[in-house]
């Protein structure tokens, strides 16, 4: 009965406009009651009439935020189960990278050390040390060699085949008790005389085996150089094996072609060099020359990029056997000028 006379009331101030704003919320929040089907407040325990308790309900506003709730917990969940396995994965992978960096290091100070062991042991061994340093003596003393004959004979002067691939060298021996010079010996020099006779001579060139560079060279009717030994006692002298690389494969020997396929030439130039047993020649110790000077080059890179560009010039401009022994003069004072720098 109060609350009929209280909506009475409300609905007379609603109708005068007087109702106050509190009222009017309370007038909104009403739902009706399952039992009786009366009007009660949806703050009631329970109805008024009929004493039915009331059954809290959501609306669908409520049920949607409690969805959005959930679906946000769910996401900011997994996201951190990925983050967390993702950093796991990260730290494991960079785990084994370090691991793998590590071992890798060890195996290389361990193959350096080696290295400088067999190093140390080759360089006091006679036949190792030879044999290592070979290679450079063969191109360095050559060419000492040469210049040396000028100084005996105006006549004609051969040394070896006259390719690079031919060992100058039989012989070795220990320079004095230091050990850090090696005296190579050959006896493969022909002088001509002024009758036109060939006379064969032996010759020796002392090697520094720490700058890889030769002391002096001499032939066997001159005295040793005082800049050839710091002492010159008498040394046993031990066979010299010879290099693989620097030995001539059967083809080879059985003829003195250049060093690339002649059934492949193309250009005039090669041609010309094919039919020419000189300019093969030549070709043949140029290459010996360019293996070496890129293997003591400090800037390999430019020596190449040179080395091409002097090649194009050739197959372009070269027409005659004239032109091509220019070419090859020239080239080999270019490599050996690189050799010499070192």
């Amino acid at each position: 009965m109060v609350y009929l006379v209280n909506l009475t009331i409300a609905h007379s101030q609603w109708r005068n406009g007087t109702l106050p704003h509190r009222l009017e919320r309370l007038e909104m929040a009403l739902i009706r009651c399952k039992e009786c089907d009366k009007e009660i407040s949806t703050e009631a325990v329970s109805c008024p009439g009929c004493g039915a308790p009331i059954k809290k309900t959501m609306s669908k506003r409520q049920v949607i935020g409690i969805y959005v709730l959930l679906a946000i917990f769910a996401f900011a969940f997994f996201s951190k189960k990925n983050d967390v396995s993702n950093e796991s994965n990260d730290v494991a992978i960079a785990s084994q990278k370090e691991s793998a960096a590590a071992l890798e290091k060890i195996n290389n100070e361990n193959a350096a050390i080696d290295k400088e062991k067999k190093d140390a042991l080759c360089i006091i061994d006679l036949q190792c040390a030879s044999e290592k340093f070979t290679a450079a003596a063969n191109a360095y003393c050559r060419g000492q060699l040469k210049i040396e004959a000028r100084t005996i004979s105006k006549w004609d002067f051969q040394i070896g085949d006259g390719g690079f691939f031919d060992l100058i060298f039989d012989k070795i021996r220990w320079a004095d008790d230091s050990k850090q010079q090696i005296i190579y010996i050959g006896n493969n020099a022909k002088f001509q005389n002024e009758f036109g006779a060939w006379e064969r001579m032996g010759y020796s060139c002392s090697f520094d085996i720490k700058t890889k560079k030769p002391l002096a060279a001499w032939f066997d009717n001159q005295p040793m150089p005082e800049n050839a030994v710091r002492t010159a006692p008498e040394k046993e002298i031990t066979q010299l094996k010879p290099v693989p690389s620097m030995t001539k494969t059967d083809e080879q020997a059985r003829r003195q072609g250049p060093s690339f396929d002649c059934t492949k030439a193309r250009s005039a130039a090669e041609k010309i060099i094919c039919s020419d047993d000189q300019l093969s020649s030549l070709d043949t110790e140029l290459a010996g020359l360019l293996a070496q000077a890129k293997q003591e080059s400090s800037d390999k890179k430019n020596l190449l990029d040179e080395t091409r560009a002097a090649w194009n010039f050739r197959e372009v401009n070269c027409k005659d056997k004239s032109c091509l022994l220019d070419w090859y003069a020239d080239r080999k004072q270019t490599y050996m000028t690189e050799i010499n720098k070192f």
